[in-house]
């Protein structure tokens, strides 16, 4: 039976599940020609993802950007959290907002023309309780993503000795893989020089003379909790 143009239909869901919309009748033109074609995607490009994604669930502590896409009409877009306790929007520049996973939940995340919805995503943040660490060598200059499953902790790892080497970080907890490091401190001995690149997640340039250093990865908030703790020979 037909609705009648008083009653609302339910826009699609969103391409990670989000939650459906209620969109007036009367915006059914517009929903089917445009709507179709509304995406968000994140910043966390990944060689071994789409980029067109979102990579959730992030990481507590992530800043992260999403961005509404919608083909030449994009820059009319705005992207709203409408549960800024969990992931909170810290700025807006036209189709793109930079938010905060503040705390562990459930959060949807709007994209909105004027005074119309026209998507909702659901976002999941959660706290990591491990890390698994990938070091090569490069500098910051020529950033690594990381790719692959990484080395978990108590791992002993093998690195040249006073050449700089970059370490970046793969979150879990339980058997999930969390996206983005979120606000983490890697804790190294005195005579090991770190420097950090938030691009956006924290990637590591270590310096060290040669010996067996442990690296630690730390939660950086009140609890402090150690994510991982790997030794490394730089030889």
């Amino acid at each position: 039976m037909l609705a009648s143009p008083s009653e609302e239909i339910l826009d699609r869901r969103g391409p990670r599940g989000g939650r459906a919309v209620a969109v007036p009748l009367a915006f059914l033109a517009f929903a089917v020609g445009a709507c179709s074609d509304v995406a968000l995607d994140d910043n966390l490009d990944l060689p071994s993802s789409p980029q067109s994604e979102l990579h959730t669930p992030y990481a507590v502590g992530t800043r992260v950007q999403l961005r509404a896409n919608q083909g030449e009409d994009a820059a009319e877009l705005r992207v709203e959290s409408r549960s800024p306790s969990v992931f909170n929007v810290l700025a807006r520049h036209g189709n793109v907002s930079e938010f905060l996973a503040v705390r562990e939940g459930t959060a949807d995340v709007a994209v909105v023309l004027g005074s119309e919805t026209l998507l909702v995503e659901q976002i999941e943040v959660r706290a990591p309780d491990s890390a698994r660490i990938e070091v090569s060598r490069g500098t910051l200059a020529a950033l690594p993503l990381p790719d692959s499953e990484g080395a978990p902790s108590g791992a002993r790892l093998t690195a040249p000795a006073g050449v700089p080497v970059v370490a970046s970080f793969t979150c879990d907890t339980g058997q999930v893989r969390l996206y983005g490091s979120g606000a983490v401190v890697l804790e190294a001995p005195e005579n090991v020089r770190v420097s950090t690149e938030w691009a956006p997640n924290p990637i590591f340039e270590i310096s060290a003379p040669p010996g067996e250093h442990t690296l630690r990865l730390v939660a950086d908030d009140t609890a402090r909790t150690v994510l991982g703790a790997w030794t490394v020979a730089f030889e």
